[in-house]
């Protein structure tokens, strides 16, 4: 009798400093997110904002506002502009179409798009915030929601098919499991509206589209009237496109697109596995460990506690102008949702199904491969770091008061990370401490860049301007859509961006024949930055557009300004 209260007592005294630590630990989880989880994320609004300023793309983001431009101007889907993902700047074009006509002309075109993102962006959030707090507290659902403004694709704070069809994926996703139900099921019909807009933006979202329309049925029957009803509106848009400019210029304009994709199928599918294997952000054994570790956290939710911050960590400290490290991180950490799930998370299972067939989707469409699963995953980013940080904060929870810490240790990380990344990488510009000018005129105004890429701008639209005197139309190659922005000229071509044959399987006797059949352009901007580089003995292209048919007005290092002769 003696010995049992004895040990009662000491058993009672041995579980104190086991039961101090796990209290500690958990302070530590309830700290980190309150205190550096929720306040780093809503900075990001703030830093997305301030980035918009920096940095001048005359490659891809001068080809989504150069489509948009061109609609504008006149030109006729499928019949002046092929590229298969134009579809998205048809979207932009009413918006541009009236900046144009307000300001009377393209000055600062680029950053009046930039804040049409940012608006997008925003528009997302908020949809993403109404419904995580049906989930999760008030504080990590607004904290989540945030994360939609790290989202900023190769670091392009534009509006594109990028952008454009993964943020309205995410927001009718996100809508279409809405549990509080609207009038006449408007939030359905917003969903609808939002997935239809995502494929029409994206076409190869579209199977996603299906299978989330799969997913709510099999929620919620009762639902589908007001999505259908949504998505028609989209739908109908598309078939008038088609039937406008033709059933064949369409599937002309898809095998167009073909010919510039490398590879298919299971030759692909390796592609896309090379590319996750190649952009984990450690070499050599460590880049083992990583995997593994990855495929331990797939199966144990206890593994995924370690690698969450793990993860985070190493690309945390590989953030660099290389390579948008920040979009990779987002489709690892994505990829762990199902390990990081809570139990009681109701429909955002269906959500983060979905985001990965719509990973599957881009990451085959795109010839960057792994890179462009982001733009599937980001609601299944959401999913993710809402039920890592809603397991982190649960006293108890699922999981222990070590693996609570390391959730909110990895949250932090996760969106520091993020935040960072669009300051570390500049798309086709240089270092953000070099971009000291700041661009004085034209559709570029406002954006800081480099001296010399400023000054380039100032050259080629000067110089443009002095060869277009009772001129109409401009047709511009090689890889420099940002000519289109830089001249009151109307474009004229099958394209806005041509890409140079050292890297392209297009056949230019497309482009030839085009002009033959719609007429040919009244001046021409050749760019050619690097004069050197290896092109094919023949190009039709420049043969069209030689002597006696077109004189050079302007040669200057870089480009050359080629007019038709009268």
């Amino acid at each position: 009798m003696v010995d049992g209260p004895a040990d009662d007592e000491g058993g009672r005294e041995a579980a104190r400093p086991e039961a101090t630590a796990a209290g500690r630990l958990d302070a530590a989880a309830a700290a980190l997110l309150r205190r550096v989880f929720v306040p780093l994320c809503l900075l990001l609004p703030a830093a997305t904002y301030a980035r918009l300023w920096f940095g001048v793309d005359v490659t891809d983001e001068a080809f989504y506002v150069a489509m948009a431009h061109g609609f504008a101007s006149g030109s006729r889907p499928f019949v002046d502009e092929y590229s298969i993902t134009q579809t998205a700047a048809l979207g932009l074009t009413p918006l541009v179409w009236a900046y144009e006509r307000l300001v009377g002309s393209t000055e600062g075109l680029v950053l009046f798009v930039r804040h049409l993102f940012f608006a997008l962006q925003a528009g997302t959030a908020l949809v993403v915030f109404a419904r995580l707090r049906e989930e999760v507290p008030r504080p990590v659902a607004a904290a989540t929601a945030a994360l939609v403004f790290a989202f900023v694709p190769f670091s392009i704070p534009s509006v594109s098919y990028n952008t454009a069809g993964a943020l309205l994926l995410t927001a009718g996703l996100l809508a279409a499991t809405f549990r509080r139900r609207l009038p006449w099921r408007l939030e359905q019909v917003a969903a609808g509206l939002a997935l239809g807009g995502a494929a029409f933006a994206y076409p190869p979202l579209a199977p996603a589209v299906g299978v989330a329309l799969a997913v709510t049925a099999r929620r919620d029957r009762a639902a589908l009237p007001g999505l259908c009803a949504g998505l028609a509106v989209p739908l109908a848009l598309a078939l008038a496109l088609v039937a406008h400019a033709t059933p064949s210029r369409v599937l002309e304009a898809t095998a167009f697109l073909s010919t510039s994709r490398t590879t298919e199928g299971l030759e692909k599918v390796q592609v896309i596995a090379r590319g996750a294997w190649e952009a984990l952000p450690v070499e050599g054994p460590a880049r083992y460990a990583l995997a593994l570790l990855l495929v331990a956290a797939a199966l144990s939710g206890r593994a995924a506690a370690v690698a969450l911050p793990t993860l985070a960590l190493a690309f945390a400290v590989r953030l660099d102008g290389a390579l948008p490290r920040g979009q990779l991180l987002l489709a690892f950490v994505a990829l762990l949702g199902p390990a990081l799930r809570v139990r009681r998370a109701s429909d955002a299972g269906g959500v983060w199904a979905v985001s990965f067939v719509a990973a599957a989707c881009t990451s085959h469409a795109s010839s960057n491969g792994f890179t462009n699963a982001c733009l599937g995953l980001l609601p299944a980013l959401l999913c993710a770091v809402a039920w890592a940080a809603r397991a982190a904060d649960e006293r108890p929870g699922e999981r222990g008061a070590g693996a609570r810490a390391s959730l909110a240790a990895g949250c932090c990380l996760v969106v520091a990370t993020l935040g960072a990344a669009p300051f570390t990488y500049v798309y086709r510009d240089a270092p953000l401490s070099q971009l000291t000018a700041t661009v004085d005129a034209g559709a570029y105004r406002g954006l800081r860049t480099t001296p010399a890429r400023r000054d380039l701008l100032g050259q080629v639209a000067r110089d443009l301007a002095a060869a277009s005197a009772d001129r109409r139309s401009i047709f511009v190659f090689d890889d420099f859509p940002a000519g289109y922005l830089l001249t009151d000229l109307v474009p004229r071509g099958p394209g806005m961006w041509i890409s140079s044959p050292s890297y392209s399987q297009v056949d230019r006797r497309f482009y030839v024949r085009s002009f033959d059949e719609d007429g040919p352009p009244d001046v021409v901007l050749l760019y050619e930055p690097f004069p050197d580089a290896a092109r094919p003995a023949h190009d039709p292209l420049r043969a069209r557009f030689a002597p006696p048919a077109y004189d050079v007005v302007v040669e200057r290092e870089g480009y050359s300004v080629l007019a038709r002769r009268r």
